[in-house]
């Protein structure tokens, strides 16, 4: 399914084909958004939907790649939050992630 996801101005920051798009809009939504008042919201939705998705895979499916890609975004979620909470000058990052989650590794919630 292609999906464009944009950031606070609707500015769309990619448009490829998500193989999880349940939650990975949620996802790269809030990875993408450079306005802080939006950020803690898109951050919090993304958990949210990431959370829901690996309880539901835990009681219905064997899907571990999905498992590993739901997992490696909770982790950079994690760290976006900190980041967000703690500001440091490293906006690089946070594009830095979500490239590297768009080449399809095993252990990025991009596929």
């Amino acid at each position: 399914m292609k999906r464009g996801v944009k950031t606070g101005k609707g500015t769309p920051v990619s448009d490829t084909t998500l193989k999880y798009p349940l939650w990975q809009n949620h996802y790269l939504q809030a990875m993408a958004e450079t306005h802080p008042e939006l950020l803690k919201g898109k951050i919090s939705a993304a958990e949210q939907v990431v959370s829901l998705r690996l309880k539901q895979l835990a009681i219905t499916t064997d899907d571990y790649e999905e498992q590993i890609a739901l997992a490696a975004a909770l982790k950079s979620l994690k760290v976006l939050k900190q980041q967000w909470t703690n500001p440091v000058n490293d906006s690089m990052s946070r594009y830095a992630m979500t490239a590297l989650h768009s080449d399809g590794s095993s252990f990025c919630p991009q596929a």
